[in-house]
């Protein structure tokens, strides 16, 4: 697992946010935290031995699929200090509170599937953080991370 970085959708070498795997462990899936899975790799045979995505989440199913991985089947992993991955904002998960909500519930109904106590209370703390997440670009605007 690596870095992501987000550009604006309109200028594409804009990096907006940084969202860092480097704190990441397992044990912060019950607080709403995971690797950003698009720097997630893996081998196919661990698909194959512990499955795909779940479609039954409309939001959540890469939330599963890591706490799955990480937590459950306790695959072993590497941090790599680069950003791997740009990608432009958005998304289903940000388009409004109530998506907000809904990935929220389906957080707890990865972690409650794979042996996880968290709450909405707990989840809701994790937007507090995301503050920091921001910060870094901001202070080296328009720098384009290399990777």
């Amino acid at each position: 697992i690596g870095d992501i970085a987000f550009v604006k959708p309109d200028n594409l070498d804009r990096v907006v946010r940084h969202y860092s795997a480097k704190n990441f462990y397992p044990g912060r899936f019950a607080a709403g935290y995971m690797p950003p899975h698009p720097s997630f790799y893996v081998r196919r045979e661990f698909y194959q031995a512990y499955g795909l995505y779940k479609l039954d989440y409309k939001i959540a199913a890469d939330y599963e699929l890591l706490i799955r991985f990480l937590f459950t089947r306790k695959l072993r992993f590497v941090y790599i200090p680069q950003v791997m991955v740009y990608m432009r904002t958005g998304g289903v998960s940000n388009q409004s509170f109530e998506s907000r909500y809904i990935l929220n519930k389906e957080i707890i109904k990865a972690c409650a599937e794979n042996g996880i106590q968290t709450n909405m209370f707990r989840l809701s703390l994790k937007y507090f953080n995301k503050i920091f997440e921001y910060i870094v670009p901001q202070l080296n605007p328009g720098k384009k991370y290399s990777g």
